[in-house]
């Protein structure tokens, strides 16, 4: 299910899927991947991101699973999404900024939607 979170990704115009896993489910690394959401019956291209997203939270036991749906921008709180994971595309880490995070954020679309592209999703 879709929770809210801090909105920091739309003030960043990167707006994301904010996800709370439940204690004991088996996750992914923490780290950035390429994804695919399927949300209100259509899929989309995405980039996720699992962990404690230590750049805007000091707390290491806070992990989420955060997706942005690549040239998407949906309402989608509280419905049901699903989240496909493709390919690891690199760790989780602290930037010094969030000019730096968003960067780093623009070059993960990047690289996902070239890779999606070559699977033509």
């Amino acid at each position: 299910e879709v929770v809210g979170g801090k909105r920091l990704g739309r003030t960043m115009h990167l707006p994301t899927v904010n996800q709370r896993l439940e204690k004991g489910r088996i996750l992914p690394g923490a780290g950035v991947y390429d994804t695919v959401c399927t949300a209100k019956g259509n899929r989309y291209p995405a980039v996720t991101n699992v962990g404690s997203r230590p750049t805007v939270n000091d707390d290491e036991s806070d992990v989420t699973c955060e997706t942005h749906i690549i040239g998407a921008d949906m309402d989608l709180y509280g419905s049901e999404v699903t989240v496909e994971f493709y390919r690891y595309g690199r760790p989780e880490k602290r930037f010094s900024s969030i000019d730096g995070l968003k960067n780093a954020i623009e070059g993960d679309i990047k690289r996902a939607s070239e890779y999606f592209a070559r699977l033509g999703i």
